[in-house]
């Protein structure tokens, strides 16, 4: 079995709730990331939310500026896997859920890095696994 934590090849990039979407751009562009996971600028394993290329893109377009707050194009409800699951699990929930990004998590729900579609395609040896829990447990609501 691939666990998802063995997919994590780097720290999560994060950036405090605080901060303006131009930081976010800019460290998603420096970082060459999709997603920026905000938290708690006292305790940096606290996740608070997410943003995404699409979250800021959205919000630019709905009329916000570079300057203003991440925090209103933020995703609050984030969607997370536990580092131990398995990479099936990992790949139905980013189907299941329309998502390119999982935030993974550590035994003690601490932030221990994110994983994208990207990431599960990119060896082989994790497709087989993919197919193989895909074969055992089937996906719901995908028609």
């Amino acid at each position: 079995m691939i666990t998802v934590g063995q997919l994590v090849k780097r720290q999560a990039i994060t950036l405090p709730h605080s901060a303006r979407i131009a930081e976010a751009a800019k460290l998603m562009s420096k970082q060459r990331v999709g997603l920026v996971v905000l938290t708690d600028p006292d305790e940096k394993s606290q996740v608070i939310g997410v943003v995404s290329e699409r979250d800021i893109i959205r919000g630019l377009a709905k009329g916000l500026t570079p300057k203003s707050p991440v925090s209103k194009i933020a995703t609050r409800t984030v969607v997370t896997i536990a580092s131990d699951s398995d990479v099936g699990k990992a790949a139905r929930l980013l189907t299941e859920k329309g998502i390119r990004h999982l935030v993974v998590l550590d035994d003690r729900q601490r932030l221990s890095g994110v994983i994208s579609v990207r990431d599960l395609v990119a060896e082989r040896e994790t497709l087989k696994a993919i197919v193989a829990s895909y074969e055992t447990e089937p996906v719901t609501g995908v028609d």
